[in-house]
């Protein structure tokens, strides 16, 4: 029975993984291909962040689906979940252009049905990492590479430097940005990529793309980080298209398990898009207004819970006096501390509660809720497991 639970799963995500790759977006590059000649300028946006989407759908997909890849079902569940979140997030990008009425073939809710069944009979069961030489199995320390604006180094804007990073590796790839700010967009697809700065307003990368310039949302990021098991560490990410342009993403993380330590977030709405998978965030920075945290990830503490599905928990968070006392929308509470942390007075929704069992919160612990026992030792990134 055990099998069949496992191989269930595995067969219909081959099933989606044919749909996918034979119809879906053979019909968006051929879309895409007829707008280039004589289409909407948006449209054809709209489209090709899709197709660009789908290629990842894809990716997620084979790796449930190889077998020389050694993962878990929990690392499948968050793997499967990631191609939900990519067909919303195309949908998304024809809203955001005004491009809504094209009809999308491979939106079809055959998809989403399917891959729903495959999220539901995926049994999760949490293991014990596999360690080697004290590290996780799946990251080992290897090259290093630097970056620096005054051109004292080989590589001189960080799009080079990552550039030049093996596709695949089993190695960690540290690129090393010195003080300065750097004026490009990065997006970052390769596997164990460590970027390392030298502290937040003094290592800076810097952006202005935006929804209101004619961008998806998800392609407005300054920074796009698609390869998983990625580093950042004393960084500023900043997109300066200001708050009249709508969605401007400073950093957009797709990347499973990752880590931002000690990190500034700088924008205006939807400032960093926390896209799918497992992220950790340590000591950072998130500057912004509307929607300034967002994403269908699973990560911090801080959010608001939006579309179906989804859920916010503040855990032992401090909450300043700033807060309305009525509190911001649906979430649930525990243990937190002055001066906004008095429940007395918040709304009487049904859906918003106070946990008061430990073994209620504990399900949302770094250890349970991202599995941060098995990946977040290699990154040296402190880190509380216990509740």
């Amino acid at each position: 029975m055990a099998c069949f639970c496992l191989l269930l799963p595995l067969f219909i995500a081959f099933q989606l993984l044919s749909f996918i790759s034979c119809y879906s977006l053979n019909f968006g590059a051929t879309k895409l291909q007829t707008l280039n000649h004589c289409g909407n300028p948006r449209e054809t946006t709209a489209w090709a962040n899709c197709v660009e989407l789908y290629e990842q759908t894809i990716r997620k997909l084979n790796e449930t689906l190889d077998p020389n890849i050694d993962y878990s079902q929990v690392d499948a569940q968050a793997w499967l979940s990631t191609t939900l979140t990519n067909l919303e997030a195309c949908k998304a990008g024809f809203y955001d252009l005004g491009v809504q009425d094209y009809v999308l073939p491979f939106m079809s809710n055959n998809v989403t049905k399917l891959l729903s069944s495959t999220l539901a009979l995926n049994k999760v069961q949490y293991e014990e990492p596999i360690y080697k030489d004290g590290f996780p199995t799946w990251v080992k320390p290897s090259d290093r590479k630097l970056v620096a604006k005054d051109g004292s180094a080989k590589y001189t804007i960080v799009s080079a430097a990552i550039n030049a990073a093996p596709k695949s590796s089993s190695g960690m790839y540290v690129i090393y940005v010195k003080s300065g700010v750097y004026n490009e967009q990065v997006e970052i697809k390769a596997k164990n990529i460590m970027l390392v700065g030298d502290g937040i307003g003094k290592t800076i990368i810097i952006g202005s793309k935006s929804v209101g310039g004619g961008i998806t949302t998800f392609r407005s990021a300054t920074v796009v980080v698609l390869g998983d098991g990625f580093v950042a560490q004393a960084i500023t990410f900043r997109n300066t298209a200001g708050a009249e342009n709508h969605q401007v993403v400073a950093l957009c993380s797709g990347s499973d398990l990752s880590v931002f330590y000690k990190c500034s977030f700088e924008g205006y709405q939807d400032t960093l898009y926390v896209h799918y998978d497992r992220n950790f965030y340590r000591e950072c920075d998130i500057y912004g207004t509307i929607d300034f945290i967002f994403g269908n990830v699973v990560v911090t503490y801080l959010g608001r819970p939006w579309k179906q599905y989804s859920r916010t928990v503040f855990m032992k968070t401090y909450l300043d006096g700033l807060i309305n006392p009525a509190g911001w929308l649906e979430w649930s509470e525990y243990m937190n501390t002055d001066p906004g942390s008095s429940t007395a007075r918040r709304v009487k929704w049904k859906v918003f509660r106070v946990m008061t069992m430990a073994s209620e919160a504990s399900k949302f612990i770094v250890a349970n809720f991202i599995t941060g026992n098995t990946w977040l030792p290699s990154t040296i990134v402190p880190f509380i497991s216990p509740l």
